[in-house]
């Protein structure tokens, strides 16, 4: 049995998918987005999940908006809001 070298034994590893909130923050800093544009994005990424289940990791992690949110916390980012009619856009700072 031959022995294989790290770096090629990463090469053949398949690679980890990225976690929700991963996602979540990958997708706002390229341009603000409302939850229901974030939970398509999601659903198209994660089509294993449940698409309440992920309503329930946006609404944990993002807020209504109003306060400081749970992502800002423990991620360490900020986050813009703005509000526009009923529409609440959410991106990073």
């Amino acid at each position: 049995e031959r022995m294989v070298s790290k770096k090629f034994a990463a090469i053949l590893e398949p690679k980890k998918k990225t976690g929700v909130i991963k996602t979540i923050i990958k997708t706002l800093r390229e341009g603000s987005k409302t939850k229901s544009m974030l939970l398509d994005i999601l659903e198209a990424e994660f089509p294993e999940r449940e698409r309440t289940a992920m309503l329930k990791t946006l609404n944990a992690q993002l807020g209504f908006g109003i306060k400081e949110a749970r992502i800002e916390r423990e991620q360490k980012i900020t986050l813009q809001t703005e509000r526009i009619a009923k529409d609440v856009f959410f991106s990073i700072a």
